[in-house]
């Protein structure tokens, strides 16, 4: 796995990110994953660093880059964070995936089912409730909806949410977070940050020690990824594929904007390398 270029690790956000918004949630463009593989035979780890569960990250994302690689052995640099760092995976020895779970950062089930309650009822047409969840509680968009419809629609669940969390005096424990394809309840310590670290630890334990880290991003909660590491003082660059807007008042030195945004902004700079 050795080549010619400085030891770099990538870190992925999903939606936005590899997944186009507004449409079906999975990695639509098979380049993205070619790109991808190139840099594993590279030796160049990956990781991907999202708010969704497990399960999606699997499905739609790991078992396709897994199917696509002839040596499995490349599955040793591969690490992935659910929900914001409260779930973690990567693989064994025997290449098979295990996940480790922060129970401790999981949001009450008497808040879970109450959020639930209220999307059934209230919110349906737009969002719909992610049973797949295991720390957060999240209510996702349902595709196919108009975004000015979903985004107006997300305004209101989030004032609902909050009330619900101040209900029941856990305002310092749990935080309600939109996102452009969700909004979250979810702990405090949890975080783009926390998976992040985890993907440094992840790496510093099999004694991989990248020269250079680059993040992926669409959101304004994906700065924390690179600040992370940045704090860790750790060369990282974040290549910032959504609106600019979402990174006001934030330190733009180590950020670069693809002409391109979502999946065709990664693409075009993950082309534009090696």
């Amino acid at each position: 796995m050795s080549n010619q270029y400085p030891l770099t690790a990538f870190l992925f956000d999903v939606d936005g990110v590899l997944t186009p918004i507004g449409k079906q949630p999975k990695v639509q463009n098979p380049y993205l994953f070619r790109e991808i593989t190139k840099r594993l035979r590279m030796g160049m780890p990956i990781g991907f660093n999202t708010g969704r569960s497990s399960i999606f990250l699997k499905e739609k994302v790991l078992d396709p880059l897994e199917s696509g690689l002839e040596n499995k052995d490349l599955l040793d640099i591969v690490f992935a964070s659910g929900e914001k760092g409260a779930v973690v995976m990567q693989y064994d020895d025997t290449q098979s995936l295990k996940q480790h779970v922060l129970y401790e950062l999981s949001v009450p089930e008497i808040i879970k089912k109450e959020i639930q309650k209220l999307v059934e009822v209230e919110f349906a047409l737009t969002m719909f409730w992610d049973a797949t969840k295991i720390a957060m509680a999240s209510v996702e968009y349902k595709p196919g909806t108009p975004l000015d419809v979903f985004q107006t629609q997300r305004g209101a669940l989030v004032e609902k949410l909050e009330r619900i969390v101040h209900r029941h005096k856990l305002e310092t424990l749990f935080r309600v977070d939109p996102t452009p394809i969700a909004t979250d309840v979810e702990s405090v310590e949890t975080g783009k940050d926390l998976g992040a670290n985890a993907f440094v630890d992840f790496l510093e334990e099999k004694d991989i020690f990248p020269e250079y880290y680059i993040t992926f991003g669409d959101a304004g909660s994906d700065y924390a990824m690179h600040q992370a590491l940045l704090e860790r003082n750790l060369c990282s660059t974040l290549i910032f594929v959504g609106d600019p807007n979402e990174l006001a008042g934030k330190d733009l030195e180590h950020v670069l904007f693809p002409d391109s945004r979502n999946d065709l902004g990664t693409l075009e700079f993950l082309k534009s390398q090696y």
